[in-house]
């Protein structure tokens, strides 16, 4: 009683079937005709009782595009929130990039394609540079109202001054 096994051509890879007696012979294959040797390839099978254990999966994500934009414009937003009153002008990119950030963030929870590493980024550096731009903005303006309060005013000539009353009489 043969058992039959089944190899494949070593040059059109057409599956061949054949007596396992004839392994190890030249053949003609009958996908391409050329002479091909016979083999019975080493296939090792799992036991039955054990299933698979100790396997791990490991899910790769993308790189999410919103968080990427998001991380752009606060960056950008960062780079100029430092400049007193045209600080306050990042405010409306800052907030673009938080809004790009909640939706990165909202489609790597859904989807599962993209990772949170961008999005979240970007929504710390947004709101960073937000906060800076209003802090540096406010302790400005806080200093000038300062100015103000103490009454100082900008110091003249005594020749100006005696020309001045001298004026008024």
């Amino acid at each position: 009683m043969s058992t039959e096994a089944k190899c494949s051509c070593q040059f059109c890879n057409g599956h061949i079937s054949f007596p396992a007696e004839m392994a190890g012979q030249m053949v003609a294959c009958p996908h391409c005709g050329l002479e091909t040797k016979l083999f019975i390839p080493n296939v090792t099978k799992a036991p039955a009782n054990n299933p698979l254990q100790n396997v791990s999966v490991e899910i790769k994500r993308g790189v999410s595009p919103f968080g990427i934009a998001s991380l752009v414009l606060g960056v950008i937003a960062c780079i100029f929130c430092w400049i007193p009153l045209l600080g306050l002008l990042v405010i409306p990119l800052a907030f673009i990039g938080l809004l790009l950030a909640i939706v990165g963030l909202i489609m790597a929870g859904v989807s599962k394609k993209t990772g949170f590493a961008f999005p979240v980024s970007g929504l710390i550096v947004c709101l960073l540079s937000g906060f800076i731009a209003v802090a540096i903005t406010g302790s400005v303006a806080a200093a000038f109202a300062h100015g103000k309060q103490t009454n100082q005013e900008q110091v003249s000539n005594p020749g100006q001054q005696a020309t001045s009353s001298a004026a008024g009489d």
